[in-house]
């Protein structure tokens, strides 16, 4: 896949609900070595790391997820790399922030693990 510089710029986002000890910070080290991995792996330009450790039950305030959604809504980035989706949207409130990207071009591709998404908006609105 050919990436222009442009649209080349990515954040990778880890996240831990295993608490805030030892083991949080263990899985957020092995899913940042596998992330980073995958983007050297790629050629993808990574222009920031977001971790967050913490339960995303319920309605959980997210402060990184939150700082992530604002850096791809300011076009700071255009991709996102994380473990698995699931890691990413916990709640249908965060899915419907993610589409919205989508939706508005502004979120282009979700890596997890190797997989690229090419993202488009979902509906032809013509």
């Amino acid at each position: 896949m050919s990436k222009s510089a442009d649209t080349n710029r990515h954040i990778v986002y880890a996240r831990s609900n295993r608490g805030r000890g030892r083991q949080a910070e263990a899985q957020i080290k092995q899913h940042l070595a596998l992330l980073l991995e995958m983007a050297r792996a790629e050629s993808l330009n990574v222009v920031q790391i977001v971790t967050e450790i913490g339960s995303a039950s319920g309605r959980a305030e997210r402060p990184a997820f939150t700082a992530l959604l604002n850096h791809i809504r300011k076009g700071e980035a255009d991709g996102i790399l994380c473990i698995s989706i699931d890691r990413l949207a916990r709640s249908i409130s965060d899915a419907g922030q993610i589409i919205a990207l989508v939706d508005d071009g502004a979120l282009k591709r979700i890596y997890t693990r190797g997989v690229p998404e090419e993202l488009a908006p979902p509906f032809n609105r013509h």
